[in-house]
């Protein structure tokens, strides 16, 4: 099984170089389901404002960076664009569209769950069987 893989050039203050993101499965199937382009995708992650939540980096495409492309279709594409990456590796979670994606990660605590998310299985079935 081949790692899918896309090239990006990303500017992060004033410094720009090309990052080389993996592919999850998640992601290849959300961008198909959703039309997301991998051009949209390279887009977002070049001029899209960078937020960084609960382990993740998501780079959303809102009003003012839309402004700066000349076409109206692309524009409309892009608009309210947002790509999640991980924070720690070059990796594509998922992508998707929101109304308002600012607003929707904004209300996103700061950190998951650690504690739900790493509950044990056998301790779980061991209060069951009591």
């Amino acid at each position: 099984m081949s790692i899918k893989t896309l090239k990006a050039e990303i500017n992060f203050k004033g410094i720009s170089s090309e990052v080389e993101y993996e592919y999850t499965n998640h992601f290849s199937k959300r961008s198909q389901q959703r039309a997301i382009t991998e051009d949209e995708v390279k887009y977002a992650l070049s001029e899209g404002q960078e937020v960084e939540k609960q382990g993740f980096i998501f780079y959303i495409i809102g009003d003012k960076v839309t402004k700066k492309v000349s076409s109206p279709q692309k524009r409309k594409k892009l608009k309210n664009l947002v790509v999640v990456t991980s924070a720690d590796e070059n990796v594509l979670i998922t992508t998707y569209r929101n109304n308002n994606p600012f607003k929707h990660i904004a209300k996103k605590p700061k950190r998951l769950c650690i504690a739900a998310w790493s509950f044990n299985y056998e301790v779980w079935r061991s209060i069951q069987k009591r």
